[in-house]
């Protein structure tokens, strides 16, 4: 194989190894790599194109010792203690960039490994060198804490991310909400928690309540959790929380929630069907944009030439939402990703939600049988 130009894109690199050799592949790249002054970033691509992720960590390490080298290269030797005048104000200075990067890369790693212990270490220190959480690492640090058995942890952390100055953007928590305390045991008042909601993506809310019910060992009284406010956040949240809302103690706690159930059972949304669903889930989604819920496939296809505009634009949109989050926020391509495997297996086992069998969307969608015609 003729050796790669020096101007090898990212996408030469991850369809290297599917081409060529395994060893053959790394050579080519860490030659490439060695002649690049952006060689942080290639590294990165390199360790998400490695299928053992083993080897994968391993060119994380080196690239994240790089990173740090260069880090107090240019601020100092001190520059990570907590007098440094650096620290609180790091996505401030550009020169602290490929670290942020590489720690935020090595929190997704370690989630994919389930290595929870290794993934909230730096999950909270990126919080605590960069209070102000422009990454969005709130949203995992939460579930971290959840999956290590630190439920107290977990309610103070989503607690301090709820405050309503805070959700509103009007600051932010002291060590990115990393300075655990005793959580506050009263409901966030009802006209505040509409407010937080509206700012406040749901998983924050979801860490609180299933943090307050390990607690408490009981139903809590309160605010039920809002939805997701997009389904690339549902998923995201599904992906690393989802088997911890399975276990049999908290369905039983889910289940008896009648107020949280009536919140999220749906209307047919063909306007001239007056049917709602009796048990959660119960409709049929359309595959295609997954916002319209119908009783039945008459339904469905009766629904379709005032749906269709809307139904192709929202696949249009996600489609190009998705192609951004792959491009900026790659994921490992190795199979060990334990989460997945026991999501995909416990929802089998399971086969309900809050209490009721999900009825399986197998059924072609009215979108799919037009665009065939």
């Amino acid at each position: 194989m003729e050796n790669l130009p020096l101007g090898m894109n990212v996408d030469d690199m991850r369809q290297l190894p599917k081409h060529n050799s395994g060893g053959e592949a790394v050579f080519q790249l860490l030659k490439t790599l060695r002649a690049r002054k952006d060689k942080y970033d290639r590294y990165l691509i390199l360790a998400w194109t490695m299928p053992d992720p083993r080897v994968a960590e391993q060119f994380l390490l080196d690239g994240f010792e790089g990173a740090v080298t260069d880090l107090k290269t240019s601020l100092g030797p001190d520059c990570m203690e907590e007098e440094s005048e650096y620290v609180g104000h790091y996505w401030a200075i550009p020169e602290t960039r490929p670290f942020i990067k590489y720690k935020q890369a090595m929190v997704r790693f370690y989630e994919g490994t389930g290595e929870y212990s290794k993934a909230f270490s730096h999950s909270s220190e990126i919080l605590s060198l960069s209070p102000e959480d422009n990454l969005g690492e709130r949203y995992h640090l939460g579930t971290h804490l959840l999956r290590l058995d630190r439920a107290r942890d977990a309610l103070s952390f989503a607690q301090a991310w709820l405050a309503e100055d805070v959700a509103r953007g009007d600051t932010f928590p002291p060590k990115g909400g990393c300075q655990f305390g005793d959580p506050f045991t009263n409901a966030i008042p009802e006209k505040v928690f509409k407010e937080v909601s509206i700012w406040t993506p749901a998983n924050l809310l979801y860490t609180a309540a299933l943090a307050a019910f390990k607690l408490c060992e009981s139903p809590p009284d309160g605010n039920p959790p809002y939805a997701p406010q997009s389904h690339e956040e549902a998923e995201e949240y599904l992906w690393l929380a989802q088997d911890l809302w399975m276990e049999d103690d908290v369905w039983k706690w889910a289940n008896s929630q009648e107020r949280i159930k009536k919140l999220v059972l749906r209307g047919c949304n063909r306007k001239d069907c007056p049917k709602v669903e009796t048990r959660v889930n119960q409709f049929r989604r359309c595959s295609s944009c997954q916002e319209a819920w119908y009783c039945s496939t008459e339904c469905q296809k009766g629904h379709w030439s005032s749906h269709k505009p809307s139904c192709k634009e929202i696949s249009r949109l996600t489609q190009e939402v998705k192609k951004f989050r792959e491009q900026f926020r790659p994921r490992p391509t190795f199979s060990a990703r334990p989460i997945c495997a026991l999501v995909v297996e416990t929802a089998k086992k399971k086969q309900k939600v809050a209490g009721s069998e999900v009825e399986e969307t197998t059924d072609k969608t009215a979108a799919q049988s037009d665009a065939s015609n």
